[in-house]
């Protein structure tokens, strides 16, 4: 009984010390969360912004390489040497010119 009890106490006790040192989190974001502390917040420097919007332009960049990839169609051939791989490709190639419409 006591025992049991005391043990309630002392976990209680360690979770209101775990969270009075954590940082009271104000507003929550997908990639991050902006936390209350005890200093004001700075604002970016000029290297900062640019390295910022880089990383953006290049994020852009990697979504529509993204998309683009998986709208393409790959097709690999196998075979022994000598089997017509290089001739099924350019017969494609002629057939169908530099890529495939969504009628194929």
């Amino acid at each position: 009984g006591r025992q049991a009890g005391r043990q309630r106490q002392s976990s209680k006790r360690r979770w209101r010390r775990s969270q009075r040192s954590r940082p009271r989190v104000i507003e929550e974001r997908k990639h991050f969360s902006l936390a209350k502390m005890g200093c004001a917040g700075s604002s970016l420097t000029p290297e900062q912004k640019a390295a910022k919007d880089q990383a953006k332009q290049m994020d852009q960049q990697l979504q529509q390489d993204k998309a683009y990839d998986e709208q393409l169609i790959k097709l690999l051939l196998l075979g022994a040497g000598e089997s017509g791989k290089s001739t099924i490709f350019k017969q494609m190639r002629i057939l169908y010119g530099e890529g495939f419409g969504d009628e194929a």
